[in-house]
């Protein structure tokens, strides 16, 4: 119960908790749990996860067909961000451990805030 209560108060009583732009997503995210597999020309279903402009690229089709989005992040909208609902779900990333729910929150509130590459301040 007091995980719930946690959660709860984090998703909606801290606006913005993300504290940065793509270099904090990337520095606490994508460089530990992700780049290993996603970077590069060869990356998995096209995504490279090392720099901003990447993201904006379209993912490969089994994506699309698995989700019905045809974006990695939907600015402002994590439910409907093909990167969120793979970590979400726990799909992400594969074979690795599952992201722990701050790190989930962080995501979700980044996205929500519309995926700034700074931190406006």
């Amino acid at each position: 119960m007091m995980k719930i209560y946690l959660l709860l108060t984090l998703l909606f009583f801290i606006p913005n908790s993300y504290g940065g732009g793509f270099k904090t997503i990337s520095s606490r995210i994508f460089e530990p749990k992700c780049i290993k597999c996603h970077s590069g020309t060869f990356a998995p279903h096209g995504i490279d996860l090392t720099a901003y402009e990447n993201l904006w690229k379209t993912p490969g089709h089994h994506l699309i067909l698995k989700h019905g989005y045809k974006k990695l992040i939907v600015k402002g909208k994590p439910e409907k961000s093909i990167i969120y609902l793979e970590v979400e779900s726990g799909e992400m990333p594969l074979g690795g451990e599952r992201l722990s729910d701050e790190d989930i929150i962080l995501l979700y509130d980044w996205i929500l805030a519309g995926a700034p590459e700074f931190l406006n301040i």
